[in-house]
């Protein structure tokens, strides 16, 4: 569970911020995200679902072995190991947005191979 718990607290670190940071339209974000627009803040919709299953998942983790957790955990993170792997194909490397992405898809499958191990 050591694994997942470190995908989980990536998660929040990284989504609440930056979804924070877009919906503020604080300095930055424009140049990483694109202009203020509805597009931003969907996306930053699904940044802070990202953050809020990830915090569930922790209190869950925290509170004692429920069964739901590891399912329900394991599809989060390969949602977004798909999405972010999509991103390297649309966006390209170039954007240090996808860069992050590469990195955070790097944790994710190996806690995804750690959970499939049992």
């Amino acid at each position: 569970m050591k694994m997942l718990t470190v995908s989980l607290i990536l998660n929040a670190v990284i989504v609440f911020p930056v979804s924070i940071g877009m919906l503020l339209n604080q300095p930055g974000m424009t140049v990483a995200f694109g202009p203020e627009s509805d597009a931003r803040r969907i996306l930053a919709s699904v940044y802070l679902a990202i953050g809020l299953v990830s915090v569930a998942g922790l209190v869950a983790l925290t509170l004692g072995p429920t069964p739901i957790v590891v399912p329900m955990a394991a599809g989060l993170l390969v949602m977004q190991v798909v999405y972010k792997m999509i991103t390297v194909a649309t966006v390209g490397l170039s954007s240090p947005v996808v860069m992050t992405n590469v990195a955070v898809i790097a944790v994710h499958l190996v806690t995804l191979v750690v959970l499939s191990r049992g």
